[in-house]
């Protein structure tokens, strides 16, 4: 069985029972929210003794300081959406599974569900959505990145991200669930639903979580982002 056909019938999707169907989201589900509570944000905001948001990072670590937890999430993201993507039927399941990584960053079971300043979780949206829809994820990342570079605010980056990548996914969408043969029709509607609609449903998290930022900086009291090249030292 190549990949291909793998991802069209899903580990979980092979027996088309509605037992094994309702297994795999719980696996999906379980897996997805506990790779997302890793949270490498808040690992590296307790390592370098600050809050895990990105200024703090930034002030007391520098640019590596805030680039490898923001890629580590990124990575939390691609796995979790893998995850979904060979479990079930179709990519429907990826979407699924981001649900419950984002979930799983805002409220990380190993840290008692507490996030530490580390909100959000569009790291792992960015990698969730590389999964979906390759190129369209990379399309929407520079132009946002673009944004960033102009306005210095990682806010925008996130808003511009989380607005465009799922109308373009949607418009282009990569993977196509085709029926076969003796297929069930459960199987295509829950996957329909959860390829299309649900991805405006993650972006409508993703910003929920994001909200308090996008407000200050549409009223202009949001710190701007600038990255520093090493540590800075500490005056005594």
């Amino acid at each position: 069985m190549n990949i291909l056909m793998l991802i069209q019938t899903g580990i979980f999707g092979l027996s088309g029972t509605m037992g094994m169907y309702v297994a795999g989201a719980a696996v999906t589900a379980v897996l997805s929210y506990l790779v997302g509570s890793l949270n490498f944000c808040r690992f590296f905001g307790k390592k370098h003794e600050c809050k895990s948001d990105l200024y703090e990072l930034n002030e007391k670590a520098g640019l590596s300081g805030v680039a490898v937890p923001l890629l580590l999430d990124f990575l939390c993201g691609i796995v979790c959406a893998t995850i979904g993507l060979f479990a079930m039927p179709g990519s429907g399941f990826a979407c699924f599974a981001a649900l419950f990584c984002i979930l799983g960053h805002n409220f990380p079971i190993f840290h008692h569900f507490k996030s530490n300043g580390c909100a959000g979780g569009c790291a792992a949206f960015v990698g969730v959505m590389l999964i979906v829809d390759p190129l369209m994820a990379l399309i929407s990342f520079m132009l946002a990145l673009l944004l960033y570079f102009v306005t210095r605010y990682s806010t925008a980056f996130v808003l511009l991200f989380t607005l465009v990548c799922p109308l373009l996914s949607e418009r282009f969408p990569l993977w196509v669930f085709e029926r076969g043969d003796g297929s069930i029709d459960f199987v295509y509607s829950i996957n329909f639903f959860l390829s299309r609609p649900f991805t405006f449903v993650l972006m409508l998290v993703v910003l929920i979580f994001y909200g308090n930022a996008i407000g200050r900086m549409v009223r202009g009291k949001e710190e701007k982002l600038v990255f520093h090249s090493k540590k800075q030292k500490v005056s005594k």
